[in-house]
């Protein structure tokens, strides 16, 4: 059974790995005190089966972890409204990238909500832009973080940086 890292466990000195699952793009962050490593998106091409498409986001997965190391995983988990037709898609992506970060060993997750590493970044009220300049301004970095995935990725894991925790098991 996978476990949470504990409330006050301080991970501000570890190289922190963030994610926003999906299915056609998974934004990912690598962060070590106040520099971002790398940041992108994992893609997967909406005319590939599920079958394909969920096996390309675990060998991407194990690959971040292969070349990052990272001491700790954030992961932004999802939340849907009413009629949302790609929930059970995400779902399937996000129980694929924990089972790759659990055969790669990091089997404690810090889960958060979206309004959590919102209010870490910027504000509640934040949307793609004011993330991107958040981080931008955050780490310093020459460009707006470039897809917006990549930048949410980088605000996942600054949340867990400044110690933020989420209630979900």
């Amino acid at each position: 059974m996978l476990k949470q890292l504990a409330p006050f466990v301080d991970v501000s000195e570890l190289r922190i790995l963030g994610i926003d699952p999906g299915l056609a793009s998974i934004g990912y962050g690598v962060i070590y005190k106040t520099t971002a490593l790398d940041y992108g998106a994992i893609t997967t091409p909406k005319t590939s089966s599920l079958p394909l498409r969920l096996q390309a986001i675990h060998l991407d997965i194990l690959e971040l972890v292969r070349l990052y190391a990272p001491e700790v995983v954030a992961i932004e988990y999802p939340f849907f409204g009413r009629n949302n037709t790609n929930q059970g898609l995400v779902l399937q992506a996000l129980g694929v990238i924990r089972m790759a970060l659990a055969e790669a060993g990091l089997t404690e997750h810090i889960l958060l909500h979206q309004s959590t590493i919102k209010s870490a970044i910027s504000s509640y009220d934040a949307d793609k832009k004011d993330i991107q300049a958040a981080v931008q301004s955050i780490f310093n970095l020459p460009t707006l973080p470039y897809p917006d995935d990549a930048a949410d990725g980088i605000a996942i894991a600054y949340a867990a940086q400044c110690g933020h925790r989420s209630n979900i098991r």
